[in-house]
């Protein structure tokens, strides 16, 4: 993360402003941060705002262009997040209140009043908020899916002080919690959900012989308390995090659709591509990686208006998803 103990609010309102498409630049992000702090504090150069861009794009691979007609940045996939798994304990506390309200949990006009009073806080207190005052309550309630605070708490200093930690857990499909011993390396909130990516030492009792990552969502752990002995951080889990490889889900390489009506103007706001159009308004996309749960969602869901052309793996397995459907409904 960049060292500069404010780079965190400015980042974060960076993102912010591109999310709510009010093109930032150097000009505008200026005036947006002395909102917050009239006596000067945030003294920022046009290549300071180059620099923010240059590392969200090459480190969070973040789509962002410049458009020379607003004269401001935009995201090309206004879905794209920013998940921050961080070593810092103040950079960590900035990018938890900062990162929820970059996700728009809330609606205007309540969305931009509770940024204002969070990014005001951070930014005049340079320890982030007292974790023992509104941190933990706030975020564990603030999440899509609330999470206990001790739990939220627990964990958080688990990862904080690298300490192993022992939970139960109730996964998607069990019918009860499940005692594990784990080792928290990654800590990350990810569309309105906080996720641990974490190595398992033991299962029920059972000493692991392997240590299996696993990606735990906080929201399913029941109990939650810190256990002796220190654990070295895994800084490849760290880099593969910020990288956006979260949840290893399967993903596709090279996906070529044609695509018309309602799936053209999807597809630009969704997907990062090469675009193709058309004179009969139809148009060409070509996506160099995609996760398939989400082109696989996008085709079913467009009603035959978008259609794989490539790769011919991937255009077999819609093909044998969509006779597995239509044998379920004949």
């Amino acid at each position: 993360m960049p060292q500069n103990k404010l780079a965190m609010p400015r980042i974060m309102r960076l993102i912010s402003m591109m999310k709510e498409n009010r093109f930032p630049n150097h000009a505008r992000l200026v005036a947006e941060m002395k909102k917050l702090d009239p006596a000067g504090t945030y003294q920022i150069s046009q290549k300071t705002v180059q620099r923010d861009i240059l590392y969200l794009k090459n480190e969070f691979k973040a789509p962002i262009r410049y458009d020379n007609e607003k004269r401001g940045y935009f995201l090309t996939n206004p879905e794209w997040t920013l998940d921050v798994p961080l070593l810092e304990e103040t950079d960590m506390k900035a990018a938890v209140l900062g990162a929820r309200l970059a996700e728009t949990l809330f609606p205007s006009p309540v969305r931009g009043e509770v940024r204002q009073a969070v990014d005001h806080l951070l930014s005049g207190n340079e320890k982030g908020l007292d974790e023992n005052a509104s941190l933990l309550a706030l975020v564990a309630t603030g999440a899509r899916v609330p999470i206990q605070p001790e739990i939220f708490s627990e964990i958080f200093k688990a990862w904080q002080t690298h300490h192993a930690a022992e939970i139960h857990y109730k996964g998607a499909s069990s019918e009860t919690p499940e005692p594990m011993l784990l080792e928290p390396h990654v800590l990350v909130f990810h569309d309105g959900i906080w996720y641990l990516k974490a190595k398992l030492l033991e299962r029920s009792g059972r000493v692991l012989a392997e240590t299996p990552v696993r990606t735990l969502a906080l929201h399913r752990i029941s109990d939650a308390r810190l256990h002796p002995g220190n654990f070295q951080p895994d800084s490849a889990l760290i880099r593969e995090s910020n990288a956006g490889d979260i949840f290893h889900l399967p993903k596709v390489r090279n996906i070529r659709m044609r695509l018309t009506g309602s799936a053209v103007t999807y597809a630009r706001e969704n997907f990062s591509g090469e675009f193709k159009a058309f004179p009969d308004g139809s148009a060409e996309l070509l996506i160099p990686s995609a996760d398939e749960y989400k082109l696989l969602q996008f085709i079913f869901t467009s009603g035959g208006e978008a259609r794989a052309t490539a790769p011919d793996e991937f255009k077999m397995k819609v093909r044998s998803i969509a006779e597995k459907i239509l044998n379920a409904h004949f």
